[in-house]
């Protein structure tokens, strides 16, 4: 393989080696099935359960709520809150998780956000405009369609923070070549890798097996880096709290 491809839960990592400081790739078991996928078919929910979209031509960041983005986008839709625009809204044929038996549309939540996602590929202004006035005028708009819960495995990341302490470093590049001068200099292994793009930074994580690397840890705590195994902890805690889960029927699968 050539590139940055790296298979899950395989981290770039340096430990003495001799008289060296050596790289070396490593695959931590527990970080590759930390994140499973809870599938339920034929989810039941109501239109004000959704609390956001994944498309729209509108920059959906702009927005702090879908309310906010009808008011802003659609107010030749939500100008007037009258049954004909709740109507006309909501019978627009691009909102596929209303009007087609088979579409690719499909809800999301993920445990340690808790908000519901309609992952959509078209009417997005349209959707919001109808949810916005169906509020407003009181009538139900019941949605039903596939569910994806994307859920951290308790047992994983126990099992991760027993073999490693893990802390969250800001993406400075300067910054993480001091660290890692300071690790070779001391002669401490550690692993590494980025977080995800919007996070802008990097985990690293310290054996708990390497003596050096244990006596680095009060240090990263008194500095102040973020304890992203504790975090993760609690996390993966958390309830989902979502209606009419229990009675649907239910898969598993690894994380996507």
């Amino acid at each position: 393989m050539t590139g940055n491809w790296r298979a899950p839960g395989e981290l770039l990592g340096w430990k003495a080696v001799g008289t060296e400081f050596c790289s070396y790739h490593h695959t931590i078991d527990a970080l590759a099935n930390v994140g499973y996928t809870e599938i339920v078919e034929s989810w039941e929910c109501e239109i004000q359960d959704v609390q956001g979209l994944c498309a729209s031509k509108s920059e959906l960041r702009d927005f702090e709520s879908l309310d906010a983005m009808a008011v802003a986008r659609t107010q030749y839709l939500v100008g007037e809150i009258t049954h004909t625009n709740l109507e006309k809204s909501l019978g627009w044929y691009e909102i596929r998780i209303l009007h087609r038996d088979s579409t690719d549309d499909f809800f999301a939540c993920h445990q340690w956000d808790g908000r519901v996602f309609l992952m959509n590929s078209g009417g997005s202004h349209h959707f919001v405009a109808g949810r916005y006035l169906a509020a407003r005028l009181e009538v139900p708009v019941p949605l039903k369609g596939l569910l994806r819960v994307h859920r951290l495995s308790q047992a994983a990341v126990s099992r991760l923070v027993g073999e490693y302490e893990v802390f969250a470093l800001n993406d400075d590049s300067e910054a993480f070549q001091r660290f890692f001068d300071a690790m070779r200099e001391y002669r401490a292994g550690f692993l590494w890798t980025p977080l995800p793009r919007h996070l802008d930074g990097r985990a690293v994580f310290l054996p708990r097996g390497d003596a050096r690397a244990m006596r680095i840890v009060p240090l990263m705590r008194a500095a102040g880096h973020f304890d992203l195994g504790a975090h993760l902890q609690e996390l993966s805690a958390r309830p989902v709290r979502l209606p009419r889960i229990a009675s649907a029927r239910r898969q598993m699968g690894p994380v996507e």
